[in-house]
């Protein structure tokens, strides 16, 4: 469920936002809106747009799946460019702009995001950190180091060495000591994405392809990989995923809501839900820049959960279904969003202006890497098995996946340019 329906009013705040614009929309427009809803992380809701595009039905107006399977369904032809799409004016504010760019292949654009897609918003990537700790050790302020522009992957791990402690006293540091900072084996993937080094760009006719070849990208990799590479100071919790049911569940959340970690790297906004009943008194922050010199802090997100918008091939009424979808992404905006954002999240969980003001900086920041959500190429698993092993094969890597991945991009292409015939 990406909060888009709501049965009844029950007196929660983000419910009745969401009741609310869905029946301002049916009663404006003479509608009635139905939501067939999925469990999440199945191919229920792709499976259900092919069969309904094969068989021609038009039973589906609009779809609203994660980002790989969003981008199945465009490389298998069942969307409709949202561009042809009448009465939709992407260029408005309940639209995503950075997902509008990303997100385009050769001008078109198949599915993005708008203000529907809380789940994007809460699914985007973040650093949370204890402020009691950062007290006691006398720490730099990490707001400040976030608007100074100083806020980097160097001093995150410099500030998280002081906070790293042996507390059973046996020598070494395990799940049951105090950390530096929470990891995964995915960080050393996301991490090149917040340091701007994408997997997938695009070219300048908007195609997409592989970008891993600059001296900076080789260089972010290696400063990266040593940093997380600190055994006595970062945690990958998936190193401990036979001991635990769920390694997130199980150690990483408790671990910092019992005050056993300064940062929580791979981290998503959605965070602040688990941390609701925490006594730690915590903050958040966007993921570091490599140095000071990079642009702009960037703000990947979990492709699995973050949902996208898209209109089927077959759509019956084009027309309708793109007077609803901008209506329902306008109302949504102004409020189910700030029901989300002020109410839910801010108000209840998140518990300074800073961190108000560093969620701002988050959302104004993301970043979408075909590469990362699309089997395009295998630098992902690549950056993964870096990590677990200790080595630096990005050049190998690289060179390795440079040949196969051009092929399956270029392959993506010709079936794209097919489908605008």
């Amino acid at each position: 469920d990406d909060y888009v329906f709501a049965e009844e009013q029950n007196g929660d705040v983000l419910n009745d936002a969401i009741f609310a614009r869905n029946s301002a929309i049916e009663e404006k427009y003479n509608v009635k809106i139905r939501v067939d809803i999925y469990e999440r992380q199945t191919v229920e809701v792709k499976n259900r747009v092919e069969q309904s595009v094969t068989a021609g039905d038009g039973a589906i107006d609009l779809a609203m799946t994660n980002c790989q399977d969003a981008a199945r369904l465009m490389s298998g032809g069942f969307l409709t460019p949202l561009g042809d799409v009448p009465h939709l004016d992407l260029s408005k504010p309940w639209w995503d702009q950075r997902a509008v760019e990303d997100l385009s292949i050769g001008g078109e654009l198949y599915f993005t995001m708008n203000a529907l897609n809380i789940m994007a918003d809460n699914f985007s990537s973040a650093v949370f950190f204890n402020k009691g700790m950062l007290a006691d050790y006398q720490l730099d302020d990490p707001y400040k180091l976030v608007d100074d522009n100083k806020w980097t992957w160097d001093k995150m791990l410099t500030m998280a060495k002081v906070a790293s402690k042996d507390v059973d006293g046996d020598g070494e540091m395990t799940d049951k000591d105090t950390w530096g900072v929470l990891a995964s084996y995915r960080m050393l993937g996301d991490g090149m994405a917040n340091c701007g080094e994408l997997i997938i760009t695009k070219d300048k006719d908007d195609y997409p392809v592989l970008a891993l070849s600059t001296s900076r990208s080789a260089s972010v990799c290696e400063k990266l990989l040593t940093l997380l590479s600190d055994s006595k100071t970062v945690l990958p919790v998936d190193k401990y995923a036979g001991q635990y049911a769920d390694a997130w569940q199980d150690l990483m959340y408790p671990a910092f809501k019992s005050g056993h970690a300064l940062f929580i790297s791979r981290a998503y906004v959605q965070y602040v839900m688990y941390f609701r009943d925490s006594e730690v008194d915590y903050g958040i922050l966007p993921r570091p820049k490599f140095d000071s010199a990079q642009d702009r802090y960037y703000t990947d997100i979990n492709y699995a959960w973050a949902s996208t918008v898209a209109v089927p091939r077959d759509v019956k009424d084009p027309e309708m279904a793109g007077i609803i979808l901008e209506a329902l992404a306008a109302e949504s905006l102004y409020t189910v969003t700030p029901a989300n954002y002020d109410v839910t999240i801010v108000n209840k969980q998140l518990r300074d202006e800073d961190s108000e003001r560093m969620l701002d900086i988050i959302y104004a920041n993301r970043c979408f890497d075909y590469g990362q959500f699309m089997s395009l190429s295998d630098m992902n698993n690549k950056f993964i098995n870096m990590y677990k092993s200790g080595n630096l094969t990005f050049a190998s890597d690289y060179a390795a996946d440079k040949e196969a991945a051009g092929v399956k991009i270029a392959d993506l292409v010709d079936v794209l340019k097919d489908l605008e015939k």
